[in-house]
Parts: structure tokens; C-alpha cells; sequence
């Protein structure tokens, strides 16, 4: 027996570190997803809501996020436009079951939650999102517009990101999606390396 470590004894620990027990990839990196956007939701703009009724409509959208995702996987085909509409039909779904309760989100915030859960996915197992993993969005918000200013000279949105409505994103997005392509990087793999600095 040789006591050495080896990198999948450090990526494990890592990926139990950050993530907790992993029962389902897309369970859990669509809960840890919630963390990075929920700080800019305004409750308190809502008449009343229980810690209760907050946890229950994250629940619904959780289930509507591995709902749609088995979907996307689900199709025979896919290519930017195909995932694109998809993207954006789940972004407006998640606004909806907000939007029923009371409590305005925007498109921007949407977004983070779907990107984000795509992203961890990629972490908690690169497999899952290999078919499509060219495709996916980069996950857009404050750090990443500075990056894109500073590296790219891409114009910021007018705009902070939590607050942008659906064409603002979209129009960043592909923005974004331009930039990265002539650097030979789709916008997630971009999103990943950008950490790197």
C-alpha cells in the first residue's frame, strides 16, 4: 500500500467540502446555485412570506430546473438555438413561479440560478454536461462584467446584472458568447478559466 495522495483523493474531498453529500448532481448544484442569487431577492417588498413559503417556492423552482434539464438531455438533437429557446422558456419559468407569489425577480437573477446550477453540475460531474457543455451560458454578474470590460473592453450593460430584464441579458450574453468565440472558448469554459487570475 503506498500512502500517497492521490488528485482524486483532494478533488473528493473538495467537491464533499463545498458541496455536501451528492445524492443527486443536479439536485444539489441547483440548491447551491440558489446561494448565489438569493441575496438579491426582495422579500421584504412582499407583503408577508414565511421562511416557510421561501423554502417551498426555491423547492418548486429546484424541481422545475431537474425537470427541464432531463428534458434538454431528453432531446435528440441540440444546438445553440435549441438550448437557447430552452434556456430561456426555463429562465421565464422561475420568473413565473416567483412572479405568482407575490415577488418580482428579474431575468437576471433567473439567469444566475440556471448558469450557476449548470456550472456546479459541470464541477460535481463534467459527464452530465459534456453533450452541451458548448452551448451553456456563461453565468453573468458583477465580477464577470468587470473581467469582460477589462479583458474583452465589452460594453457593461446599463444595468446591474440581477436587475436585467430578459433582451439586456440576452443581448450581453451573446456579447459575451461573441467575444469568447474569437478567443476559441465557449462563454462557460471562458467563465471557469476567469478564475484562474
Amino acid at each position: 500500500m503506498k500512502n500517497l495522495l492521490r488528485e482524486r483523493d483532494v478533488t473528493s474531498f473538495l467537491l464533499n467540502a463545498y458541496f455536501g453529500k451528492v445524492d443527486s448532481p443536479v439536485h444539489t448544484a441547483a440548491n447551491t446555485a440558489y446561494l448565489d442569487l438569493n441575496r438579491t431577492i426582495e422579500f421584504k417588498k412582499s407583503k408577508t412570506i414565511s421562511v416557510k413559503q421561501k423554502k417551498e417556492l426555491r423547492q418548486r423552482v429546484v424541481d422545475t430546473i431537474i425537470a427541464s434539464i432531463k428534458d434538454i438531455k431528453s432531446k435528440d438533437a441540440i444546438n445553440q438555438v435549441v438550448f437557447d429557446n430552452w434556456h430561456r422558456d426555463l429562465c421565464r419559468a422561475i420568473i413565473k413561479i416567483y412572479s405568482d407569489k407575490g415577488i418580482k425577480i428579474y431575468y437576471g437573477q433567473a439567469q444566475k440560478w440556471v448558469n450557476m446550477t449548470f456550472k456546479y453540475l459541470s464541477v460535481i460531474n463534467r459527464a452530465f454536461t459534456s453533450e452541451y457543455f458548448k452551448f451553456l451560458h456563461a453565468p453573468i454578474d458583477s465580477i464577470v462584467i468587470d473581467i469582460a470590460s477589462d479583458g474583452f473592453h465589452l460594453k457593461r450593460p446599463d444595468i446591474r446584472w440581477s436587475r436585467m430584464d430578459e433582451k439586456e441579458y440576452i443581448d450581453y450574453q451573446n456579447r459575451l458568447r461573441s467575444v469568447s468565440h474569437k478567443n476559441n472558448l465557449c462563454p462557460m469554459l471562458w467563465e471557469f478559466r476567469i478564475w484562474e487570475r
